[in-house]
């Protein structure tokens, strides 16, 4: 019953999608169809593969929505259901986690601890990757890093074949989105800790040693066209609204549905959540208790990775975008189920005060969930009322594409791109 339980708010998500989904491409989908269209003539599509989406290097997503391209016709429903499917498996691994370290069954703080993280992960509050097929991308990456950490954390029987495993969904991670780099470094103190074999040393040496390769093919190999301009210096000139950037989008699961603006509220919880993280993480390794910490301190810092390298390149666009932006936070919200368990740790013995903090933590994901709702409902119908123009797109002025009343704007709402979809529409 408890397995059971945690899987509800899973089950809450696919209501969400089957809700409020529509099978139309939006934003950056408009730029699949050219490679759908030389896959279909037989045309070379590497060099497709190789373009990175701004600075994303999205080789294996777009090879997964190739394939299912053709097998479902672009149902674009289907991507969605693919990324909760590699959702649940990142949590799946969460869970193995926690329940590997319990003897005697699951304790009641573990399985509440459990709930709540699936709560977070699994929170309406990030419609985006659960409404937009393109979120895949980030998803893969997330998930492809936990179950890294996870393989490395539990192949004590075969530790060779966990560790090849582990390098390949960093592989999988560092192709998907930029901060999926950061995979290679979070496994790394996995790797060093007292529940590894003697290969440990060698396996961190490993991972540094691919880690470069990746930067290598990265740059060496790879197409990246910056379509927006964005001062990526502004992080010097502004250090404190960097750091506040970087807060923000750690605090942005939580911080929605309240009384307390978005913009306000996210940063000093973000705030409060690194704080904790770092404060049980010190405490469990001065209690000798490195060797269970240290899969959460790496998913927590894995998580921490994608909102500094997000706070380097746009915090120049301002912490209201940090707070407000969905598509965000399915990375930074790891850094609160990383907390969340490191906190059930160190607190062992306060199991009142834990269930309490917990309880918080649960409170504030579902207030975010519930206004999200009424979000999902108007994007569906602007969407769908788009989606019908698409079928007569070639008798709407073009001239009107400069503007946010134009009839396609809802399917790539930014001005100077939304002519984009004429020439996707055609291809698809």
């Amino acid at each position: 019953m408890i397995d059971l339980a945690w899987l509800i708010p899973f089950a809450g998500a696919v209501w969400f999608v089957a809700r409020y989904s529509v099978n139309v491409p939006y934003m950056d989908q408009w730029g699949l169809p050219s490679l759908f269209a030389a896959a279909a003539a037989g045309r070379p599509v590497l060099p497709g593969l190789l373009d990175c989406n701004n600075e994303h290097p999205i080789l294996f997503p777009k090879l997964i929505f190739l394939a299912l391209a053709f097998a479902t016709g672009w149902n674009t429903r289907v991507e969605m259901a693919v990324t909760l499917l590699s959702a649940l498996a990142m949590f799946a691994a969460i869970a193995r986690l926690a329940a590997a370290e319990e003897r005697d069954g699951v304790e009641r703080t573990t399985a509440i601890s459990l709930f709540v993280a699936s709560l977070l992960v699994f929170s309406f509050v990030h419609y985006d990757d659960w409404l937009w097929g393109w979120q895949l991308t980030f998803v893969l990456a997330n998930s492809c890093a936990v179950l890294a950490v996870y393989l490395i954390s539990n192949s004590i029987r075969h530790p060779v074949r966990g560790q090849i495993l582990a390098w390949i969904c960093c592989v999988v991670a560092s192709f998907s989105a930029l901060y999926g780099l950061f995979s290679w470094l979070a496994i790394i103190p996995v790797q060093l800790s007292p529940r590894s074999n003697k290969r440990g040393a060698g396996a961190a040496l490993g991972s540094v040693l691919l880690l470069s390769t990746a930067i290598a093919v990265y740059f060496l190999a790879l197409k990246r066209p910056f379509l927006y301009s964005v001062d990526r210096f502004f992080w010097r000139k502004h250090p404190v609204a960097a750091l506040k950037f970087l807060c923000a989008l750690v605090g942005a699961p939580l911080a929605h549905g309240n009384p307390i603006a978005p913009a306000t509220l996210a940063p000093l919880l973000g705030f409060a959540l690194i704080a904790l993280f770092a404060v049980c993480a010190v405490s469990l390794m001065r209690a000798n208790q490195f060797a269970s910490a240290v899969p959460w301190i790496a998913i927590g810092s894995f998580g921490l990775g994608f909102a500094a390298m997000n706070a380097l390149g746009r915090c120049a666009w301002g912490v209201g975008l940090a707070a407000s932006q969905s598509r965000y936070m399915g990375a930074s919200v790891l850094v609160a189920v990383a907390t969340l368990e490191l906190c059930r740790r160190v607190m062992v013995k306060r199991r009142a005060i834990f269930i309490a903090f917990a309880g918080v933590i649960a409170a504030l994901s579902l207030a975010g969930s519930i206004p999200s709702i009424p979000v999902a409902r108007a994007l569906k119908r602007e969407r769908t009322r788009a989606s019908a123009y698409l079928e007569v797109e070639r008798y709407i002025d073009p001239a009107t594409d400069k503007y946010e009343q134009s009839c396609l704007f809802p399917l790539l709402p930014v001005v100077p791109f939304t002519r984009g979809i004429r020439e996707g529409a055609f291809a698809r």
